[in-house]
């Protein structure tokens, strides 16, 4: 796995940035200059997106589950933190680092995993999401199907091998840049050619071709993932939604510190907070609007002020005292 990393106090979780599709790490570049030294940082590449390569599973996609990915990432912090040598001097030695997970989009659904699966994760930040097994729950004829109509890539992404695939590679630009413009807000559309928005396609315009189709494979892997092994694991772990079954009750799947941000328009969409709430202890779940009606799914990028304040007075409430 291909990441950046900035060591900091060894007294502080290690604060791993997890980025979203189609982005890269590169999503984080201006929000991690603007977070304090002494925060260890740990941005990579997801499995497969990126500079980061992974080979799919033959028959499935358990390659890319977010369990599967929870390894990947824990076994890179302690590559890039290894125990004996990030401690201080009159610390006694410990086995691992622990991490904060900060996550958007996909990120966010390797996060809540990651917590879910890691006593070694010890704060938890997801970002514009509601579980996984909620977004398929929502897509029903309910409402005509409008939550099916707007998580559209969710169904054409995780279809068979090799159809999204070869479609998408036809002109990946085309396909990932349509999706990036219809999620982002009214203000960043006036600015397509921002920085961020470049960084986050470049990878799919390489020149190297089978570096483009093996990461846009990736991509669906990641999809089909989130379509079968991914809920499965969410409904094993008691995220289950109330579409599913009227009777039950939510149970406590999250004792650590929470941190909820999303767009008005997922709120448009689900009740994000009262969602998360229900799977978190008591008092341990921060939730917060960012932006307005002009700010869109990428607000870590549209509205990178209001987005650090509140992630930086979480990460003092909890861990800075």
């Amino acid at each position: 796995m291909y990441c950046k990393y900035r060591l900091g106090n060894s007294k502080l979780p290690v604060l791993a940035l997890l980025h979203g599709f189609p982005q890269n790490h590169t999503m984080w570049d201006s929000f991690m200059k603007h977070l304090p030294h002494e925060w260890p940082l740990l941005v990579p590449d997801l499995p497969g997106y990126g500079d980061s390569a992974k080979d799919p599973s033959p028959d499935d996609a358990s390659a890319y589950t977010k369990a599967s990915w929870s390894t990947d990432v824990l076994e890179l912090a302690d590559a890039v933190f290894p125990a004996d040598a990030y401690v201080g001097e009159l610390e006694q030695r410990r086995e691992h680092v622990k991490l904060i997970v900060f996550g958007h989009d996909r990120g966010a659904r390797l996060a809540y995993r990651m917590a879910l699966n890691s006593d070694r994760v010890v704060g938890l930040a997801v970002l514009d999401i509601v579980p996984t097994s909620f977004v398929w729950a929502g897509m029903n004829i309910s409402d005509l199907h409008a939550e099916t109509h707007g998580s559209h890539h969710w169904i054409f992404l995780a279809s068979p091998r090799p159809i999204p695939e070869k479609m998408i590679f036809k002109d990946p630009e085309f396909y990932f840049g349509s999706l990036m413009n219809a999620w982002m807000g009214t203000k960043a559309r006036t600015d397509p050619n921002a920085k961020w928005v470049r960084d986050s396609l470049q990878p799919y315009l390489d020149e190297d071709k089978t570096k483009v189709m093996a990461r846009i494979t990736a991509a669906c892997e990641d999809y089909r993932a989130g379509a079968t092994l991914d809920v499965k694991d969410d409904l094993a772990a008691g995220i289950v939604p109330t579409e599913l079954d009227k009777q039950y009750q939510p149970k406590v799947a999250f004792n650590l510190p929470t941190l909820v941000m999303a767009s008005a328009h997922l709120r448009r969409r689900f009740p994000v907070d009262d969602i998360w709430q229900s799977f978190c202890a008591p008092e341990t779940c921060n939730c917060y609007t960012i932006g307005d009606e002009t700010v869109g799914h990428f607000f870590v990028n549209e509205a990178q002020e209001e987005t650090l304040q509140r992630s930086l007075a979480w990460l003092n409430k909890w861990w800075k005292h």
